[in-house]
C-alpha cells in the first residue's frame, strides 16, 4: 500500500509542473478570435496573425503598499479571409498582462 501511495504522489509531483507550463503557454499565445465577414456576414472565415507589437510600463502596485507592477500590453494584427466571398480585411486586438513586484 505504501509503494502504491508513493508512486501516486511521485506521479502527481511530476505531472503538475507540466500542467502549469501548458497554462503559461496558452496565456501567452491566445487563440485567434473568430470574425464575421464585413462584406457578406458569413462566419466561414480564417484568421492568421500578421504582427504583434509589445509594449510595457510600470505603475504602482495594486497588491501591496510598496513596489511597482510591470504591465505588458500586446497589440495583435490579424488578417481575416472570408471563404464565402473572398473578402480580406485586417482586425486588431489588444490585451495586457500584469507582473507584480510589490510587497
Amino acid at each position: 500500500m505504501k509503494k502504491i501511495l508513493l508512486a501516486v504522489l511521485l506521479l502527481f509531483a511530476l505531472v503538475m509542473p507540466l500542467a502549469a507550463q501548458e497554462d503559461e503557454v496558452t496565456a501567452i499565445e491566445p487563440r485567434a478570435p473568430r470574425y464575421t465577414c464585413l462584406k457578406c456576414g458569413s462566419l466561414d472565415t480564417s484568421t492568421s496573425l500578421i504582427d504583434t507589437e509589445i509594449g510595457g510600463y510600470n505603475e504602482a502596485c495594486i497588491h501591496g503598499k510598496q513596489g511597482s507592477d510591470h504591465v505588458t500590453t500586446y497589440l495583435r494584427t490579424y488578417e481575416v479571409t472570408c471563404h464565402n466571398c473572398g473578402h480580406v480585411f485586417e482586425a486588431r486586438t489588444t490585451s495586457s498582462s500584469r507582473t507584480c513586484y510589490g510587497y
